[in-house]
């Protein structure tokens, strides 16, 4: 339990304080307390206290530590309060000092989270594929069986992003085959396994259009979503969650009208009064899906989107980028708003080829041809 866990932190260090001794154990006891905290909602003390937390380890030099200390905060404390891009330097450098250390499963760990992380970033897909590519020829001497199918996931997703798998909605093809993943996975149990699945499936499932398969997703990661709830794909869950809802409810089902608001809510909640760059694209572009269900004035959904644009062009978020620009096509193409309709997918396009996402191209030429043919060749 959370509470029982928070004194277990807390004797550990009240007996380093009184013995006047800090020790490995002792650091890993703040960073196990501000993850707590973290997952009770108290992000500024969770914040406060993993700074601490890692100051001391860099005060008093634990290196061995270094690679677990600083994996555990940025992957799960530090992004609540700091751009995600900004946890990308200390995870790389994590990955050398675990390979130094002999750490070998926390960096390979490690490699996976910066993966993740440069991918919600918005970095472009070809350059965090070809790093995953050498994380893989790197990591391969190594026995760690259920970490390495971790970034074989990653990497086959990556791949199936860029349009190199004969089916955009399965993780097999070059790198991996998803039905020996799975049994896998299920045989050991593994959480992590099976929700680095289900995330790849809602994202490439939306992305192609397959948005029954999104559903059934969905429903699978809502029942355990304590999973995600300190990862930063918490509120990529939350986009994609939102986005497939108020989609639903538009087509009649009004119950899903409710399961995005929710969505929306826990967006609006998330970003509060903390710093909020990783959220604020997520956030405006379902806010544009809500005012567009809800049926406001043609002229606030636009300008919902164009914020939603703005605000990830701004921080660099390639795909809320091309994702805004599309979603904004849509509304204008279902609205007969044909002077907007080709400004808004051309951007779209452009987005989308800078990002490196093949499959999000295919689905757009095939979806919108007859308003891409001058654009996408």
């Amino acid at each position: 339990k959370q509470n029982h866990m928070a004194l277990f932190c807390l004797r550990a260090l009240r007996l380093s304080l009184k013995r006047k001794k800090l020790s490995k154990d002792c650091i890993f006891s703040f960073v196990f307390f501000a993850i707590v905290e973290c997952k009770l909602g108290n992000f500024q003390r969770s914040y406060l206290v993993g700074q601490l937390a890692e100051e001391l380890a860099e005060r008093h030099d634990f290196i061995e530590s270094e690679c677990r200390v600083k994996s555990m905060l940025y992957v799960c404390i530090f992004h609540w309060s700091d751009a995600l891009r900004d946890s990308l330097d200390p995870l790389e450098s994590s990955i050398q000092v675990g390979l130094v250390n002999g750490d070998i499963e926390f960096a390979l760990l490690t490699s996976v989270a910066w993966l993740s992380a440069r991918y919600q970033c918005g970095d472009p897909i070809d350059a965090i594929e070809l790093d995953a590519r050498k994380m893989s020829t790197r990591f391969s001497e190594y026995d760690s069986r259920s970490t390495r199918m971790l970034s074989l996931a990653m990497h086959q997703f990556l791949l199936n992003m860029m349009g190199e798998a004969d089916v955009a909605t399965v993780l097999t093809g070059e790198v991996m085959e998803e039905g020996p993943y799975l049994e896998e996975a299920r045989r050991t149990k593994s959480e992590l396994l099976l929700n680095a699945v289900n995330m790849a499936h809602l994202q490439l499932s939306y992305h192609a259009g397959a948005f029954r398969q999104t559903l059934e997703v969905a429903k699978k990661i809502e029942k355990d979503e304590r999973v995600l709830q300190m990862h930063h794909n918490f509120y990529l869950f939350k986009l994609f969650v939102g986005l497939l809802y108020f989609k639903l409810a538009r087509e009649g089902n009004r119950r899903y009208a409710r399961k995005g608001k929710r969505a929306l809510s826990v967006l609006r909640k998330l970003c509060g009064s903390r710093n909020a760059i990783n959220i604020y694209p997520i956030l405006y572009i379902i806010e544009s899906e809500y005012l567009w269900t809800k049926g406001a004035c043609p002229a606030d959904v636009l300008e919902s989107y164009d914020r939603a644009i703005c605000a990830a062009r701004d921080y660099n978020f390639l795909n809320f980028e091309g994702m805004a620009n599309e979603r904004a096509a849509v509304y204008c193409i279902e609205h007969d708003i044909s002077e907007l309709i080709v400004g808004y997918l051309k951007r779209a396009v452009e987005v989308y080829e800078k990002w490196g996402s093949r499959l999000k191209l295919e689905h757009l030429r095939f979806r919108y041809s007859r308003f891409l043919n001058d654009w996408v060749e």
